[in-house]
């Protein structure tokens, strides 16, 4: 074998044996595995600066020759290779720098970064991961890569949202209850739930529901106004402030539909135009003694008086002129006085209370109407007591025998002397 022939075979065993080696050398690999703590195969939460600031991210590496690695780690609106902004650059596989479980990269090895993305100032908006890993140092020149970019997104939010009620205002009722709704404006990680109070302090998960019905018990008081609040929690866990509204319920009817009747006085019911449900408008001092109402001499002593005094009048007392005549006497005379006979009609008496018109008549029933005693004549057999009746408002006996008639003595005389005169004719001229 010629030295030709020998230079050439050396030629082509060195080109053979290095494109061997060249064959043989592993090119590095990742995977992302975790974002904040969540799978990447499932929908990741959303984000906001008002959690806990951080981000972890969590990838496996693999490199079976074992070369030193490098990893560049970025986020984008896009999941292409070379896109987004930088989070971190030339991080070392290491222990140390990238908190992976081991060094020995030719297997799996778990490796976990922390972004501190509210110091990162990132923009609200919907991101992936992407992390290029190296298998040496990348100023040495062509090296061997391996990419990967995160399977799903997620959302920086960091806008509180805004809720409005939507109720037409003024809000009025005339049931026990009403219905408060309202909409949300959340363009980011979107509604998680509503929160609805009736005193803006406890507060109840109304969940996504975008209406309440807030009501009143059946015993309430009408009219009474009432005021709600409401308020937003989106997937960022950002709040809203809060809406409130104010509502008046006007009456407490079924239906919504006024019913004298049902013994309750609605705010369209008054004493004139509803008396079995509402009670007239009893004032103490107005001069009128409302017993009906409660009112008595011991309640209301301005009305009513103490019981015992008649009621002053109006109209001042007339006062008679005094006159220059002296005044005129009467000549006395020889006639005995007229009597009047009594009459059977009780005098008219002025009156607070039926007490006061007492005529100790057991058939009578006794009224003060209009401060004037009345008196009625009970019903005729009413029994009155002791074997008596009422008859005409008398109290009679029941079957009372009648008196015999008076003896006729003028009759019994003329008898007795006619029978003396004649024995007296008998003896004198018959015997």
């Amino acid at each position: 074998m010629n030295l030709g022939k020998l230079v050439i075979i050396s030629f082509l065993l060195i080109m053979i044996i290095s494109f061997v080696n060249a064959s043989g050398a592993a090119s590095p690999a990742v995977t992302i595995t975790q974002i904040d703590g969540n799978p990447d195969n499932v929908t990741l939460p959303s984000f906001s600066y008002a959690q806990d600031g951080n981000l972890t991210i969590t990838f496996n590496v693999i490199d079976l020759d074992d070369n030193r690695m490098t990893v560049d780690i970025n986020y984008s609106t896009t999941s292409a290779d070379g896109s987004g902004t930088v989070i971190m650059e030339d991080l070392n596989m290491s222990i140390a720098d990238a908190s992976c479980a081991d060094e020995d990269f030719t297997d799996l090895t778990a490796c976990t970064w922390d972004w501190n993305i509210s110091s990162t100032n990132v923009s609200d908006g919907t991101y992936y991961i992407l992390i290029k890993i190296f298998d040496a140092d990348k100023a040495a020149g062509d090296v061997a890569t391996g990419f990967n970019a995160s399977d799903n997104t997620f959302i920086v939010d960091n806008t509180n949202p805004i809720i409005s009620i939507t109720n037409t205002v003024p809000c009025m009722t005339n049931l026990t209850y009403i219905d408060i709704a309202y909409t949300a404006t959340e363009t980011g990680a979107g509604v998680k739930k509503y929160w609805i109070s009736e005193d803006n302090s406890t507060w109840t998960d109304n969940s996504t529901d975008t209406s309440y019905r807030f009501s009143i018990s059946g015993r309430t008081l009408l009219p009474i106004s009432k005021t709600y609040y409401v308020k937003i929690q989106d997937n960022a866990d950002n709040n809203s402030s809060v809406a409130s509204i104010s509502c008046t319920y006007n009456a407490l009817i079924p239906g919504g539909t006024d019913k004298c009747g049902d013994s309750i006085c609605q705010s369209t019911e008054d004493f004139e135009s509803c008396p079995a449900d509402c009670k007239p408008n009893v004032v103490c001092g107005d001069g009128i003694c409302d017993e009906l109402n409660s009112e008595s001499y011991e309640t209301c002593p301005e009305d009513c008086g103490t019981g015992d005094e008649t009621p002053p009048s109006d109209k001042p007392p007339s006062e008679t002129p005094p006159s220059d005549e002296p005044p005129s006497e009467t000549p006395p005379s020889d006639e005995p006085p007229i009597e009047t006979p009594p009459s059977d009609e009780p005098p008219i008496v002025s009156c607070m209370n039926d007490t006061d018109c007492e005529d100790n008549r057991i058939c009578t029933i006794d009224r003060c109407v209009n401060n004037q005693c009345s008196y009625i004549n009970a019903t005729d057999q009413t029994d009155c007591g002791f074997g008596k009746v009422c008859i005409s408002g008398d109290c009679k006996s029941i079957g009372a025998p009648s008196q015999p008639p008076e003896m006729d003595f003028t009759l019994i005389a003329i008898v007795i002397i006619a029978l003396l005169i004649a024995i007296y004719v008998y003896f004198r001229y018959f015997k």
